[in-house]
């Protein structure tokens, strides 16, 4: 019986993407020789961009008119979602006398890790059937371009490649890992995670902060604290999750003692006061969770659970009117947010449909958050591709809005 994995590798077959089977084809640059720029490209090869960046610095001492460093650096800024400097980098490129087809190909990843480009379309099909030395590229640039646009099946495709190709790699595994997460698939999410920190992801920070949020929520509060204390302390969502972890296992002194320690560093953090003023309330001290809940939706007004905390504290403390305030709009946010989650169910059951997708982005829009409202407009195009409702909006934008980056590996 076929499982799922074999499945989504019977249909990469059918695609015609056995990009594996062509590493090491000619391109235009000669990748694969070790001169003095080959560091650069293997810290890039392990995700390490901290080090590229630090490398590519270093090269334009060493090498300031190489068209391969600038064409590195346009990759560097690529990988970072970083529009603006990308294309200073490729223009450099260019200048500096890079080959077309290879300035094209990076211009073709980025558009495909924007979700510009649908996996099915005629540009990403040739970077399949010639991939060259940039296997790992593709598999990185397609995978995040699917998570931006939610084709979380075509994701799926070219991480079951990318791990079967690459299997100590454990960039696949982290991204196996968010598709868990935004499943609400917690143990498989913390799987995924745990088998990303163990194969030595170089951002063990996010890596383990993912790993204790899927224990956190699986309700495994011993095992998520201890990851927890594994990560920076200066991360203000290690902090929040240290904090709630204390709290669902009822240790509410130190709960409150961090949430302290939270909000002495990060004293306009919306998600911390929202969390501490809730657990004030809690603990019967509605003055101080007023102020807090207060400020955590005057930052946050899409804070749900906020919103209700103050009402009941306002109810506490004798004004009943705007209790009523608070609560109504509680309502309104829990209705709200069930209307996106079935959204975004219907989104995943029906992949190929564009009107769950432009009714998301109208919601996102009329929320005023921008960045998400394009994001799904933009898939629309993914799946429907001469959509004009779709078309129009984006052109609304266009004219004073830059394209959006391609969204960090955390998030999608």
């Amino acid at each position: 019986m076929a499982t799922p994995r074999s499945r989504r590798r019977f249909l990469l077959a059918a695609l015609g993407v056995v990009i594996g089977m062509a590493v090491g084809a000619t391109v235009s640059l000669n990748w694969s020789s070790y001169d003095a720029l080959t560091p650069i490209r293997e810290a890039l090869a392990v995700h390490d961009l901290p080090t590229a960046a630090r490398l590519l610095n270093e090269a334009a001492e060493t090498h300031p008119g190489s068209a391969e460093r600038a064409l590195l650096k346009a990759r560097y800024h690529r990988r970072m979602g970083q529009l603006r400097a990308f294309r200073q980098s490729l223009t450099l490129a260019a200048n500096l006398g890079s080959p077309p087809e290879a300035l094209e190909r990076e211009q073709i990843l980025m558009l495909a890790q924007q979700g510009q480009l649908s996996v099915s379309s005629a540009e990403v099909s040739e970077l399949l059937a010639a991939p060259g030395d940039d296997t790992l590229e593709i598999y990185q640039a397609v995978v995040r371009g699917c998570l931006t646009t939610m084709q979380l099946g075509e994701a799926e495709l070219f991480l079951d490649g990318w791990q079967s190709d690459y299997p100590d790699d454990p960039m696949p595994d982290y991204y196996l890992g968010l598709i868990d997460e935004h499943r609400r698939n917690w143990p498989a999410a913390a799987t995924a995670f745990a088998s990303a920190v163990e194969k030595g992801l170089i951002d063990q920070q996010q890596a383990r902060r993912h790993l204790a949020d899927a224990l956190r929520s699986d309700h495994h509060y011993r095992e998520a604290v201890t990851e927890y204390e594994r990560c920076d302390q200066d991360d203000v969502g290690v902090l929040r999750g240290l904090a709630g972890c204390y709290e669902s296992l009822r240790d509410l002194d130190a709960a409150t003692r961090v949430y302290a320690q939270l909000l002495a560093r990060f004293p306009e953090d919306p998600a911390a006061l929202s969390a501490a003023g809730r657990l004030a309330a809690r603990r019967g001290d509605h003055q101080t969770a007023a102020v807090q809940l207060a400020r955590a939706v005057e930052l946050n007004p899409s804070d749900m659970q906020a919103w209700h905390a103050l009402g009941w504290t306002r109810v506490a403390l004798g004004t009943p009117d705007e209790a009523q305030t608070a609560f109504r709009k509680a309502v309104r946010l829990s209705e709200q947010i069930q209307r996106t989650e079935h959204l975004r169910r219907r989104v995943e059951e029906q992949p190929a449909n564009p009107t769950f997708r432009l009714q998301l982005a109208d919601i996102f829009l009329a929320e005023g958050r921008i960045d998400d409202g394009l994001m799904w407009l933009r898939s629309v195009l993914q799946v429907d591709p001469d959509n004009a409702e779709a078309r129009q909006a984006l052109d609304a934008y266009s004219s004073t809005t830059e394209a959006a980056p391609a969204p960090p590996v955390t998030t999608f």
